[in-house]
């Protein structure tokens, strides 16, 4: 049974190296998945539909 795991290359915020908050790790994280064959290869999530949007956030209008 394969693990499911969930990837995209959009997860990655180009927040710059000095930020506090260490970002690249999931990048090295899922590079290490796959590197020791933890992952043979990540689902990638399909955009959310704007109903669904909306469960979570409210309409703003400009």
């Amino acid at each position: 049974m394969e693990l499911p795991v969930v990837n995209h290359e959009d997860y990655f915020a180009k927040i710059g190296d000095d930020h506090k908050f260490p970002i690249n790790k999931f990048g090295e994280l899922a590079n290490y998945l796959i590197q020791n064959k933890i992952v043979k290869k990540f689902h990638k999530p399909l955009a959310c539909s704007f109903e669904t949007l909306s469960y979570a956030h409210s309409k703003i209008i400009f």
